[in-house]
């Protein structure tokens, strides 16, 4: 007997084939059987009508500290059955002695805090830790290149010594060893933001002992774009590497008529042999730090280093004027709205444009960005609207895209928190037709498992684990907005995580924690 049996099901298998009609039985956490399924289930659901496929897989996911404290029911009423998280250079592990603090404050604005210690070291026991949570879904890790460099180097933009680098490469091994999928990159975030290419590759050949990935923020998104993308292949060709770019885009209305060079690039990356994907969010605003507005030299040694800098006239103008561009490249007063600040000054402020919070203080808008970081200590979010939607529909397109929900779940979280996954399926399948819903199944599955070598993920194939969506396609949408982020979307009815229902005829099940860290087996 099986313990689940879904009948007259249109299965969408996640491989980009037809869809079919066939039952689906899961017997323990697998897949036992697809077709005609005379034998019972102790639960049988009739889905007929209703479209079954893979587990969705998140490739962009910031749900470090949230996997410990949330409930997640934002992430599974997505579909999301997997994520991966340790994004940016911005993991929470390794710990060095004596810098804890840096590693804390300069993910806060991203992960948040925690209520209680940080009671973890170096990646294994931070591993551990994640194991002893309940787990609502299948969690996967990278180790942030940041969090390495500010363990064995603290917060200076210095390049590191020979030693240094020799201790970069043993941390990171001791990561991969741990179980770790590789190692991400926020080239636009200090520390990440002081290593040049050398250092880069030197790490990435580590990475490639051992068949893991190269996960990057790229160092620039807007008018170095394609330098951005080419110092990714040549990273790629150099170390032999496998890479995935993170939320691929063209960043500002002057860079718009990019992102297809970028693609171009790419491709000729591919043709040459090298392994390249890219993750994409379908949203024409990005979420980020307030403090990208700002240049990297002024955080070199730290937030306490910033602060100081801030008090000092003739330093303070030096980064008024930087910041003066970065925001204006970002977008300006008119396309920058405030989403989460820790600060009682300006906590009523969340949720508005800098046009608004402008009109309503006086004074110019860059000095008001740079008080709201020094009265928060950079601890705010701001989302940027400044992405071509052609370019999203151009970039989804591609053989190589992935889904990247990027979320960030702030005081006023940006609405690709809460509806990703079903906004692709709703909007740019059954709306605007810009892909085929086979083909985006399949680039939320089947190309992402393939990407974290997941062999026994992704598919809808007996044997296979039973990572399993429902939905409605006549009623499947993404609700959350930016005046409403908190919306749950609609349509998704079931979802099924190593064989248990997590969301049953679109109930959240809040006592089932079927979810598990798969961590990367060892390959050298």
């Amino acid at each position: 007997m099986y313990s689940i049996k879904f009948k007259n099901a249109t299965i969408i298998d996640g491989t980009g084939n037809k869809p079919y009609l066939a039952d689906v039985a899961v017997s323990g956490n697998k897949i036992g059987k697809i077709g005609n399924v005379q034998e019972r289930a102790d639960r049988e659901i009739d889905v007929k009508g209703q479209i079954l496929c893979p587990g969705f897989i998140d490739m962009h996911s910031h749900s470090d500290l949230d996997i410990m404290k949330r409930s997640m029911e934002h992430r599974v009423r997505q579909g999301v059955t997997t994520e991966l998280i340790g994004q940016d250079g911005l993991s929470i592990a390794p710990l060095a002695p004596g810098r804890e603090n840096l590693v804390r404050e300069n993910v806060a604005p991203f992960l948040g805090q925690l209520t209680g210690p940080w009671d973890w070291t170096d990646y294994t026991s931070y591993l551990n830790k994640i194991q002893t949570n309940p787990l609502k879904n299948n969690v996967l890790a990278l180790v942030g290149h940041g969090t390495i460099r500010t363990a064995v180097m603290g917060f200076t933009s210095s390049a590191p010594s020979n030693s240094e680098l020799d201790s970069m490469r043993e941390v990171l091994k001791d990561c991969i060893k741990a179980g770790a999928h590789g190692m991400s990159l926020g080239l636009i975030y200090p520390p990440c933001s002081y290593a040049d290419t050398g250092e880069l590759i030197e790490l990435a050949k580590i990475l490639s002992q051992y068949d893991a990935v190269l996960v990057s923020h790229m160092r620039n998104e807007m008018d170095k774009l394609l330098e951005s993308v080419t110092e990714m292949i040549t990273i790629a060709r150099e170390a032999r590497v496998r890479i995935h770019i993170s939320h691929l885009k063209a960043y500002g209305v002057e860079n718009w008529g990019k992102a297809k060079k970028a693609l171009d690039l790419i491709d000729r990356g591919i043709a040459e042999g090298l392994q390249i994907t890219f993750d994409q969010n379908s949203y024409n605003a990005g979420n980020t730090f307030l403090k990208a507005c700002v240049p990297g030299w002024a955080y070199e040694g730290g937030e306490d280093a910033f602060q100081k800098r801030l008090r000092d006239p003739k330093r303070y103008a030096a980064i008024k004027k930087d910041t003066t561009a970065l925001f204006n490249a970002r977008g300006g007063k008119d396309r920058i709205l405030l989403c989460s600040i820790e600060s009682v000054k300006y906590k009523k402020y969340e949720g508005k444009l800098f046009s608004d919070i402008t009109q309503d203080m006086g004074g110019d808008p860059v000095d008001i960005v740079l008080d709201m970081l020094r009265d928060s200590r950079s601890q705010a979010l701001a989302i940027y609207f400044i992405i071509s939607e052609d370019e999203i529909k151009t970039i989804m397109k591609h053989p190589s895209y992935t889904v990247g929900s990027d979320g960030l779940v702030g005081n006023v979280p940006h609405p690709r928190a809460y509806g990703a996954f079903p906004r692709v399926i709703a909007k740019y399948v059954y709306e605007e037709q810009t892909l085929s819903v086979e083909n985006a199944i399949m680039h939320m599955t089947q190309k992402p498992a393939s990407v974290l070598q997941l062999k026994d993920r992704g598919i809808v194939k007996e044997s296979n684990v039973a990572d399993i969506v429902v939905f409605d396609p006549k009623t499947i949408k993404d609700m959350s907005t930016y005046q409403n982020p908190r919306l749950y979307p609609t349509g998704i009815n079931y979802v099924i995580i190593n064989g248990e229902i997590v969301i049953d005829n679109g109930g959240y099940v809040a006592g089932c924690h079927s979810g598990m860290l798969l961590k990367k087996p060892l390959q050298a």
